[in-house]
């Protein structure tokens, strides 16, 4: 199932909204602290602009 929100929790996702995942990712270099060692820094560009 495709879910349309970004504030919906998805199983797919591990229990997190894609919104906790972005800020997540932000904060931690990592979606979940438990893939920070598996994660590369983000390249000029990927995080979206305001």
């Amino acid at each position: 199932m495709f879910i349309q929100s970004n504030d919906v929790a998805s199983d797919l996702n591990h229990g997190l909204t894609l919104t906790e995942a972005r800020n997540n990712y932000q904060q931690l270099g990592a979606v979940l602290p438990r893939f920070k060692e598996s994660c590369r820094q983000p390249k000029k560009g990927e995080y979206p602009t305001k």
